[in-house]
């Protein structure tokens, strides 16, 4: 007889209308979205510049009218001429300033800036094709073509890490000390670093 009761307890709890009906509940999810940036550079870059590009950095023009002079022949001993093309004192005075478009990029979330400075500033010849080193100094870097030149620069709205930030870099390359090792027709100089730094601010 108790069997019998306790089976139709049992039926009537699943007959019962509404106890499986839809359960709702929402949740609120947060997120701990920390700082970040991402930096994009190159390892290494090689420049090859003309040896038209490097005259004209250097002399201005090529070739170079230096103006008139008059030549007086036979007067500082038998067959002695002063020439025309006298060249100035100090021809390697100027560096040549050398400007690499998208040398970084960076993704940020929160304001950032950008710290271009020369760690190792001189580039040596191997030895075999090429002498002595070209000397780098006074690295300065811009951010989105903003035209505005600084060792370091900021950018105070950075986007998200959606938006891209294009940086290019400028520096001044000094040829004065660098030779070529005959027969070589090139050589490469190399070992300089600019390095790049991105922080919060």
């Amino acid at each position: 007889m108790k069997r019998v009761v306790l089976l139709a307890v049992l039926l009537g709890l699943l007959t019962a209308p509404g106890l499986f009906a839809q359960a709702t509940g929402n949740t609120s999810i947060y997120v701990q979205f920390p700082r970040i940036a991402i930096l994009y550079y190159r390892s290494s870059i090689t420049l090859a510049p003309s040896a038209s590009d490097l005259i004209t950095a250097f002399a201005g023009a090529n070739p170079v009218n230096t103006g008139t002079t008059t030549i007086n022949t036979f007067t500082a001993g038998l067959g002695s001429l002063e020439g025309d093309a006298t060249t100035p004192a100090t021809p390697f005075n100027q560096n040549v300033l050398t400007t690499i478009n998208n040398f970084y990029q960076v993704r940020a979330n929160y304001q950032f800036q950008v710290t271009v400075s020369i760690t190792d500033g001189t580039l040596q010849g191997d030895g075999t094709t090429g002498g002595g080193n070209i000397l780098m100094a006074n690295a300065q870097t811009e951010l989105n073509d903003s035209g505005t030149w600084a060792a370091t620069v900021q950018q105070t709205t950075p986007g998200g890490l959606g938006t891209v930030h294009k940086g290019d870099v400028r520096f001044d390359l000094d040829f004065s000390g660098a030779t070529l090792i005959p027969p070589a027709a090139t050589a490469t100089f190399g070992d300089g670093v600019v390095q790049t730094q991105v922080a919060f601010f």
